[in-house]
């Protein structure tokens, strides 16, 4: 139709967490507990995903400055990992140091409002919730919720418009 259209998107997006200063650990050796281990340094842990989105988006309009509104599904897939938490984590043998739980992939949902200007640049905010959990294991479980302000560029008025 003249304002709805099916759209596809590809790119990258940084997931994560700080583990935060004073950090209290109970770690378990067995059947008894250790002594309790406070880490006093703040960490980051970063994730790098290359994304796959199809979406269906709505034009209020079709002049220069087009507002719009999408919705669809998202897959992410798991290309890097950057832990700076991983040493203090791998205290007394923790199996889940390495984050090697942590699963390739994973599929969620998009939403979110934007500009389209002179059918070129889009400027948008988006939330994107994961369906699946990206951590499963038995003492813990993940879903990241992840609020994001994008800034893209459309290649087909780019390439076509000379």
């Amino acid at each position: 139709s003249k304002h709805f259209r099916i759209v596809g998107k590809f790119g990258y997006i940084q997931k994560g967490f700080v583990q935060p200063e004073e950090t209290t650990f109970l770690l378990k050796n067995g059947a008894a507990n250790e002594p309790i281990f406070t880490d006093k340094i703040a960490r980051k842990n970063k994730f790098h995903y290359l994304h796959i989105d199809l979406l269906g988006k709505y034009n209020f309009g079709r002049k220069a400055v087009i507002p719009f509104i999408f919705a669809g599904l998202r897959g992410d897939y798991l290309i890097g990992k950057d832990l700076q938490s991983e040493t203090t984590f791998a205290l007394k043998g923790n199996k889940y140091s390495d984050y090697s739980f942590y699963k390739g992939a994973t599929v969620g949902l998009v939403a979110g409002l934007g500009v389209c200007i002179n059918h070129l640049i889009n400027i948008s905010v988006e939330t994107n919730y994961d369906v699946t959990r990206s951590v499963q294991t038995s003492h813990l479980f993940v879903k990241n919720w992840l609020y994001t302000i994008n800034l893209g560029f459309n290649l087909n008025e780019i390439i076509y418009s000379n």
